[in-house]
């Protein structure tokens, strides 16, 4: 087995802080920060520093990584780590993503289950408090300065000073006895480009997530390797997930899979999905339904006119019209362009390349054809279109399109819902749960 790296890394106070720095074939790293009383291996004695402290000595592992040219794509922290990492956020502006994992929003609650009902007066009379293990042994000392610290540190104007550039995530277990979910949704209230997960039924160590999680590589007829996760619900019926343009498995960092990203690519897409069908079924899953969003919509149509394989397709805010929606992401004179260029690279909101759209891809696109496709779909397969009224991206017109032309088809339209599903979350899952669930044809 590999030996993990030691890494040493010196604070600005000269204190040296080791971490183990997992090599995985990239310069991309994630730093993990552990919780209260966690480290990377357990060890004897803890050392109880402030939560300021922590972020100062985050921001030196961090500015180490860089000067080592590894490029730091996101701080992770669970716990203490999680207010740690907003404390971090709210302070230095150098990474892109942070993600709290059940970090705590009010500071002043939790100390009373640690330190006793009269822990003011007690640090007030002796200057510190020793916490024993269950054999009685001091565990850790927590000095009336580093009590106070904590006492004193706002996380309301420390997540409000988060810029909107930060990619901020929070996960959360709704279980969580330690720190209670309504925590999270506090930070999510404040925190400008803000994400909330919620893990039902997951304690503060997610010991108790009722379905965990395997990953999954699959490869592709062109040797590549598809990466995906399989949740494990203690069933063989499995549902295939297919994202949307752009979009990853996790909607949080970009896919693991390999092979170019392609702004058209629909067949090859659809021959991936057969590859991931194709490796259940050998691994002995009885494959539900396949559900795709968006270009992840259209791709479950081409598979569905394609392949017969799956009893029931479930296609989300998919576009019928293949023509449309480019010139709203290349201009108006894309055509041009590509047909001189070769190529239109796509930049972000900040003006950084986003990604590049080749002529090859456009044309595929402009080549795919919704309306042969629809057609081509067996009448054995079961097929539910679900669209939002309010979709900005793609017009609810194109469901109603779906709708006249696959055999074997239900429409459900989700009032006042955009393309996301942003507000109408609970509505999207029960349609989508009812369609798959339903014994109607």
């Amino acid at each position: 087995m590999p030996t993990i790296p030691r890494v040493v890394v010196a604070n600005k106070h000269g204190e040296s802080l080791v971490g183990m720095l997992h090599h995985a074939g990239s310069n991309k790293v994630v730093i993990l920060c552990h919780g209260f009383v966690a480290c990377k291996r357990k060890r004897r004695r803890i050392s109880v520093r402030q939560l300021q402290e922590e972020a100062d000595d985050l921001h030196s592992v961090v500015s180490y990584l860089y000067q080592e040219k590894y490029h730091v794509t996101a701080v992770v922290g669970h716990s203490k780590g999680g207010s740690v990492v907003v404390l971090y956020a709210s302070i230095y502006g150098d990474v892109p993503m942070v993600v709290n994992l059940s970090g705590r929003f009010y500071l002043e609650k939790g100390v009373e289950e640690r330190l006793g009902k009269e822990f003011m007066d007690r640090i007030n009379k002796e200057g510190y408090i020793d916490v024993l293990n269950k054999s009685g042994k001091v565990l850790y000392r927590v000095t009336k300065d580093s009590l106070m610290e904590r006492l004193n540190t706002d996380m309301h104007p420390a997540s409000l000073s988060i810029s909107k550039e930060c990619r901020f995530f929070t996960i959360h277990g709704s279980a969580d006895k330690i720190i209670p979910v309504e925590d999270a949704y506090e930070f999510a209230k404040l925190i400008p480009n803000h994400k909330l997960h919620i893990i039902k039924k997951a304690n503060h160590g997610y010991t108790s997530h009722p379905a965990p999680e395997q990953r999954v590589l699959v490869t592709n007829t062109h040797g590549e390797n598809l990466v995906g996760l399989l949740h494990h619900t203690g069933s063989k019926k499995v549902v295939v997930l297919c994202h949307g343009f752009t979009a990853s498995k996790e909607c949080v960092i970009v896919t693991e899979s390999e092979g170019e990203f392609q702004y058209g690519n629909y067949r090859k897409e659809a021959d991936d999905l057969h590859s991931v069908v194709s490796y259940l079924y050998q691994e002995k899953y009885d494959v539900a339904a396949i559900v795709g969003h968006s270009k992840g919509g259209d791709v479950v149509v081409l598979y569905a006119s394609i392949y017969n394989d799956v009893p029931m397709v479930v296609n989300l805010s998919g576009r019928f019209d293949l023509e449309k929606g480019i010139e709203e992401r290349l201009g108006k004179e894309f055509i041009d362009r590509v047909n001189k260029e070769g190529y239109i690279d796509v930049t972000n909101k900040s003006g950084k390349f986003w990604y590049r759209v080749t002529k090859e891809s456009l044309m595929e696109r402009l080549n795919t054809d919704m309306r042969a496709a629809s057609l081509s779909i067996s009448k054995e397969c079961r097929f539910f279109t679900i669209h939002g009224s309010a979709d900005e991206v793609i017009p609810v017109e194109d469901a109603y399109e779906f709708a006249k032309l696959i055999p074997n088809h239900k429409l459900h339209v989700i009032e006042g819902a955009n393309h996301c599903y942003t507000a109408h979350r609970k509505e999207l899952c029960d349609a989508v749960v009812e369609s798959i669930t339903s014994i109607e044809v």
